[in-house]
């Protein structure tokens, strides 16, 4: 069976476990996207603590994270070196 990848825009870590383990039960890989005023109130501390909560929880490839940097340079070089 082929994967299905559908992207999910999410505020919290809650809505982004809820919509990890609803998309495992119908055999979809979801894409959290976190959008760009998120990001820049909380940082990019908030994105590596998401990413490391949300790996605990859920076995590996069972999701992806696409983050919005918007026209910030800056930042996109900081969140590539951070993969």
């Amino acid at each position: 069976m082929k994967n299905k990848f559908i992207c999910f825009s999410v505020n919290t870590l809650k809505q982004a476990e809820e919509t990890i383990q609803e998309a495992i039960k119908n055999n979809i890989i979801p894409i959290i996207f976190i959008r760009y005023y998120i990001l820049k109130g909380f940082g990019i501390d908030w994105i590596k603590a998401l990413q490391l909560l949300l790996n605990s929880s859920f076995p590996q490839n069972s999701f992806r994270l696409y983050v919005d940097a918007n026209t910030d340079y800056g930042l996109s070089i900081e969140l590539i070196s951070i993969k």
